[in-house]
């Protein structure tokens, strides 16, 4: 719905407002909410929703800064989205593209040690839950490793490795 109005009143957001908004749209924390329900979590919907704890938000932050590092020439968006890269650089207009992208890998390695504080040291949920949000932070990697073929190059050396 932010999307839209953004769109609908022609309003430029801020490369912050955009990511913040962003870690909602990846459906990282909906995809979370119900894994932790179907895992016995012991947190309540209703805190996971009202305040996001770091093991939500940095796998869906880093979802999201990679799929806009990577993905939005390849999904032939024609303008009607946005990517962090695009915002980034509306804000910062002496900075180019590769600028651009380096700051959005020293956000994500940023939201890894965000990601790997909270879970050895606060442990928020328990250690199955914290698996999760673990194991997505690396899938999303492995799914954004990709070539100008699209293929997944780091998959299919995994996939090697399993069938010898």
């Amino acid at each position: 719905m932010v999307e839209a109005r953004w769109l609908a009143i022609d309003q430029v957001p801020t490369a912050e407002d955009y990511l913040r908004n962003g870690v909602v749209t990846s459906g990282v924390p909906l995809t979370f909410v119900h894994i932790f329900t179907l895992m016995g979590c012991e947190q309540s919907i209703e805190a996971l929703i009202d305040q996001m704890p770091s093991v939500i938000s940095c796998p869906a932050k880093i979802l999201r800064l990679q799929d806009d590092m990577g993905s939005a020439k390849d999904e032939a968006q024609e303008g009607f989205d946005g990517s962090y890269r695009d915002f980034y650089l509306k804000e910062n207009p002496r900075c180019n593209r590769n600028d651009a992208e380096a700051h959005m890998r020293s956000l994500i390695a940023r939201e890894w040690e965000e990601l790997n504080r909270e879970c050895l040291y606060t442990r928020t949920f328990s250690s199955n839950c914290t698996r999760v949000c673990l194991n997505t932070a690396r899938m999303i990697g492995v799914m954004y490793s990709y070539n100008k073929e699209q293929r997944l190059l780091v998959l299919e050396d995994y996939a090697k490795m399993l069938i010898l």
